[in-house]
């Protein structure tokens, strides 16, 4: 997968809500919050899988934008990738500049 076709991917596919809460109601953490997630990879199989290296790609692509994202790597017994998330206030702006990249 190029960069390109990995930006096409991040604004054409469905991205997830997600609900994250590490604090409590008296004592809140900076990480709480409702988050856009997308996760992109391969399944490994028996006899290999293509490295399409998505996790870098990510990475890469995360240090260009200006919105805050957090890429995470994804490495099971089944499959290999990478995933994207960003706050759901900032996800229109994610978008808009993920548009002016293609």
């Amino acid at each position: 997968m190029t960069s390109k076709q990995l930006i096409n991917c991040l604004i054409t596919n469905k991205w997830s809500h997600r609900s994250v809460a590490y604090g409590t109601e008296k004592n809140t953490d900076t990480r709480d919050g409702m988050f856009r997630t997308i996760e992109l990879g391969n399944h490994k199989y028996s006899d290999g899988y293509v490295n399409s290296l998505i996790y870098h790609k990510m990475q890469k692509l995360n240090e260009r934008l200006k919105t805050q994202c957090k890429v995470e790597k994804i490495e099971t017994d089944s499959q290999v990738g990478g995933a994207m998330s960003v706050r759901v206030e900032h996800f229109e702006q994610l978008l808009e500049e993920l548009g002016c990249l293609t």
